[in-house]
């Protein structure tokens, strides 16, 4: 509808943006953003197929209408309550920014030298390949976020959404995991600050940085505990 002069959004990448979506032909919407007052970020691999093929290649800053039949929408299964198995859906979406899937923190983070129990490879600018946890070190009890290396972005605010990537081991280092397609992993993810997650620690880290997380495990949940090495890429201020 109108095109924008940013980045093009690459396959694979996470995007950022603002939405009215609806069943085609009715005058309410069954989501939409803008009322919300915050976007929303996701990656186009994570997403329904009419989602991706309209947003890869588009720029930065464009509007996009983007109508979409069942097959490549919900499908038999409908969607939100109000889509039905053979509902062709539209939305008008506005690119706010888009994050590439290899994306890292800075290369030129400071090191901050804190010890942590925690060892792992990659270095700033680059995915983290691998996380170790020394041996014989005692679980945490709560989170703990200890920052490796600070960047110099913005810092993080209540109700911000960040995009980060991570590279994670079981805290018996039998299991890992991670984000970096080059690792197996989707791309960027994204959380809202304060919304209870783990990144709710995270007020005031500045955007570039590379972080530790150190997350127990919870019997009940059937989680175990986990290590993260996380680079925070993005952020996107979060509704007032």
């Amino acid at each position: 509808m109108t095109e924008g002069d940013g980045e093009v959004v690459a396959p694979g990448s996470q995007v950022t943006v603002n939405y009215y979506g609806a069943v085609w032909g009715s005058q309410e919407p069954f989501d939409n953003s803008y009322d919300r007052g915050q976007s929303t970020s996701f990656g186009l691999n994570q997403v329904i197929t009419g989602w991706t093929v309209g947003l890869e290649g588009q720029r930065v800053g464009s509007r996009v209408l983007i109508t979409i039949p069942p097959d490549l929408g919900y499908g038999p299964s409908g969607g939100n309550g109000s889509i039905g198995a053979e509902d062709t859906i539209v939305f008008v979406v506005d690119i706010l920014g888009t994050v590439g899937p290899d994306a890292t923190g800075q290369a030129d983070a400071t090191p901050t030298g804190t010890e942590v129990p925690v060892t792992w490879e990659g270095e700033l600018g680059e995915p983290v390949t691998s996380v170790e946890v020394a041996a014989a070190t005692p679980e945490p009890t709560e989170i703990v976020a200890t920052v490796l290396a600070e960047g110099t972005g913005a810092p993080l605010a209540e109700n911000d959404e960040v995009t980060f990537q991570y590279t994670l081991t079981t805290w018996d280092n039998a299991d890992s995991e991670s984000t970096w397609p080059a690792l197996g992993g989707l791309g960027p993810q994204s959380a809202v600050v304060g919304f209870g997650s783990a990144f709710d620690s995270l007020v005031g880290v500045p955007v570039g940085s590379r972080i530790l997380l150190q997350i127990p495990g919870n019997a009940e949940a059937e989680t175990t505990t986990i290590a993260l090495v996380v680079d925070l890429v993005a952020s996107t201020p979060g509704a007032a």
